[in-house]
């Protein structure tokens, strides 16, 4: 059951309100009886203090550095969960290993970096293809050990906090078969705390792995939103062939070419290949997106940012991403987790804004490496959603 949820923000790059927040929300739970989850903006001002303080809301905690909202806004989200239901837990499962450049870095130590020892975690203070993985031993990774003591069938939802190999964890998880779960990739921290992402576990510190919490027992809401500005160019058509992440014709047909004379037909000028999208079509709703990667012309193959494409026979249709997202397009606050995915800096901050200091109802974290969600129920398994105002959410 969710205790509190809640989003704190502060202007001019100061802590100070957060920190109030933070000792007025400690009067007001048992911290003995609940479990904490946190996503603190990677502009705070004075990390190691407020992390510190956030550890005290509650006798466990797991968290992240997130992406700031703007500039000069620090906010801090905080879900305070009932520990008699919900389960933290650290993973150090690896996942694809990342891409290695120059003659330090063989395959014989990468093989060795994946599958070594975990990370040695460090104390809070702050002073390549997707089917390999998922081929890579005969059997799915153990669940993390924190998880491994639940009944695996009463597990309603997961939330999580990655590192941007997040596959293994993902695969795990599929032990849990009647979960749906969310997931963030971590905002990149490397020239804020000098590591490439920022994840907490209790009193330690990581930059590999994932850190988050399963609720077990407790009735949720799941969905996922889309941003308006996502338009259809194609009519929906289904999969007819696909391999992996490969798609290779969609209704028997060239997609390659379906999408290039789509662009034509609908007279998008200077388009750029993250500009389109193939989504999922499950009746009059889109909550798939798989941002469309490459294209062979001749071959005809298009390539998804995905472990996997939706299967064939799927019926899905080809998207563009039009105008930018603005700030008022950005995600509401309403009880429970949302983590949604950012647009680039740029396309979204005003000059100046009005800042609405306090409290706000409501989890919100973003990345500008997006998020991941797996619906127990769902069509194609897992996926990861980099879409610009994408949103996904869990409440209680």
């Amino acid at each position: 059951m969710m205790i509190a949820s809640e989003t704190l923000r502060a202007s001019g790059l100061s802590s100070n309100g957060i920190l109030a927040g933070i000792s007025r929300l400690r009067q007001r739970v048992n911290i003995d009886s609940s479990v904490l989850l946190f996503a603190l903006s990677s502009n705070a001002p004075d990390l190691p203090q407020t992390v510190h303080q956030l550890r005290h809301l509650a006798a466990q905690s797991a968290g992240c550095l997130s992406t700031p909202e703007h500039p000069d806004v620090v906010s801090c989200s905080v879900a305070l969960l009932d520990a008699r239901e919900a389960t933290l837990f650290r993973s150090d499962i690896p996942g694809r290993p990342a891409t290695q450049v120059g003659r330090w870095h063989s395959p014989k130590r990468m093989q060795e970096k994946a599958t070594g020892p975990p990370e040695e975690s460090m104390p809070l203070d702050f002073g390549f293809d997707w089917e390999e993985v998922w081929s890579r031993g005969l059997s799915t990774p153990p669940l993390p050990r924190e998880l491994q003591k639940l009944q695996f069938s009463e597990v309603g939802s997961v939330v999580y906090f990655s590192d941007d190999s997040p596959e293994g964890l993902v695969n795990s998880l599929r032990q849990l078969p009647n979960s749906d779960k969310i997931g963030m990739i971590c905002s990149s921290t490397p020239f804020i705390t000098g590591r490439p992402f920022t994840m907490f576990f209790n009193d330690r510190v990581y930059s590999e792995g994932a850190v988050g919490v399963a609720v077990s027992g407790t009735p949720h809401k799941f969905h996922v939103d889309l941003p308006g500005n996502l338009k259809p160019i194609t009519p929906k058509v289904a999969i007819t062939s696909c391999e992996g992440n490969l798609i290779n014709t969609l209704n028997n047909s060239n997609p390659t070419r379906m999408l290039l004379d789509a662009i034509e037909a609908a007279g998008i000028r200077n388009a750029k290949e993250d500009h389109y999208y193939l989504t999922l079509a499950q009746g009059s709703d889109k909550k798939h997106a798989f941002r469309v990667t490459s294209g062979d012309p001749n071959r005809g193959t298009i390539s998804l940012e995905s472990h996997a494409a939706p299967p064939e026979g799927s019926m899905v249709q080809l998207c563009y991403l039009g105008r930018p997202i603005s700030w008022d397009m950005l995600p509401t606050r309403k009880p429970g987790i949302q983590l949604f995915s950012y647009p680039q800096p740029q396309a979204y901050w005003p000059d100046q804004i009005e800042i609405a200091e306090g409290i706000n109802d409501g989890f919100v974290a973003g990345s500008e490496n997006g998020f991941l969600v797996d619906e127990g129920s769902s069509v194609g398994g897992s996926w990861k959603c980099t879409l610009a105002g994408a949103r996904c959410s869990l409440s209680w």
